[in-house]
């Protein structure tokens, strides 16, 4: 598995849990995040004993939405990882393929880009 820094990952039962790691930050969306998430799910798709993803957030809130600091010192992806509706940016062709059921386990309201992540 690979080392994360602001997600984790573990299975258990053929179950993955994907957890957004920033509970400081409520789970504020970066472009590591993102990166992250892309390489978790390519490891999930190469794993045939994972059946089935949980995504969920550390802490009280799913994912605030973008990190507006990340946003200030250049960061495109944080602002929109999907791209917009067209889901054309880095993450819509990763999520869109994933061939393992995903489910949202998620404590509060998303914000912003946190519900890219759960549409």
């Amino acid at each position: 598995m690979t080392d994360f820094t602001q997600i984790r990952y573990t299975v258990a039962g053929g179950v993955a849990t994907v957890t957004l790691h920033r509970p400081e930050k409520m789970n504020a969306f970066t472009g590591v995040m993102m990166n992250e998430l892309l390489a978790v799910f390519d490891e999930i798709d190469a794993d045939d004993a994972v059946r089935a993803v949980i995504v969920t957030g550390e802490g009280r809130a799913f994912c605030a939405g973008a990190d507006l600091k990340a946003v200030a010192a250049g960061d495109q992806h944080t602002l929109d990882p999907l791209g917009g509706q067209n889901t054309l940016g880095p993450m819509g062709p990763t999520r869109m393929t994933l061939t393992k059921p995903v489910i949202a386990a998620i404590e509060n309201q998303p914000a912003g880009s946190g519900t890219d992540l759960v549409q």
